[in-house]
């Protein structure tokens, strides 16, 4: 059996944003040798060789690159992995990854709930397929019924530095169908569940 049945592990294809990341931060003298070096040998060695997209990596390879990198930048920590999530999400659509990105085109901004949901579930099943643990799905917000959040559930071992990327991320993907639509924001009202709104920030007019 493979190491990914025994510990939660993270796809290659969602590591390699980080590890790009690191390999630039190098090159331009942001992020040096020595610091690597504090990485898990697995670790340091995928930043030298990148990972496989499909393969199956240690979720604590995933935090211990965010946090790495997050010591180097030059804004703050979340303002810094929402931009990675807006990155991350212009790497996929450029590479056509996933088939559920390129559905975002054909969407029109004015839908009903029930239609958003559909939606939805579509576009955040290839976030199951991330981790080989949680739950994505959408739902009506309990806190406001007409909106919707996206709910995620067996969520423990999710790093925070995620969470937070994945704030840019799905912001930069409401923005596809409705360029004028608040930055996502999230909570974690518990370590198991994790709480997706689009009650942020506008875009700033003329970005």
């Amino acid at each position: 059996m493979s190491a990914a049945e025994f510990e939660p592990c993270v796809k290659g294809n969602t590591l390699a944003l980080l590890i790009q990341e690191a390999q630039a931060a190098l090159k331009q003298g942001t992020v040096f040798q020595q610091a690597l070096r504090s990485l898990s040998s697995g670790l340091q060695e995928l930043v030298k060789h990148r990972s496989l997209a499909n393969e199956w990596y240690p979720v604590s390879y995933y935090s211990e690159l965010a946090e790495l990198l997050c010591a180097q930048a030059a804004v703050g920590r979340e303002a810094y992995l929402r931009e990675l999530g807006v990155k991350d999400f212009a790497r996929l659509q450029r590479a056509s990854t996933y088939r559920q990105l390129e559905y975002l085109t054909h969407l029109e901004a004015q839908r009903s709930l029930h239609t958003k949901l559909h939606d939805s579930k579509l576009i955040t099943s290839f976030m199951s397929s991330i981790f080989n643990f949680s739950r994505w799905a959408p739902a009506p917000d309990p806190k406001s019924p007409k909106h919707m959040v996206i709910q995620v559930t067996d969520a423990r071992h999710i790093p925070e530095a995620f969470r937070f990327l994945t704030e840019g991320f799905q912001t930069a993907m409401n923005r596809t169908i409705k360029p004028e639509a608040r930055a996502v924001r999230s909570e974690r009202p518990s370590p198991d569940l994790i709480i997706f709104r689009a009650n942020g920030p506008k875009p700033i007019r003329g970005t």
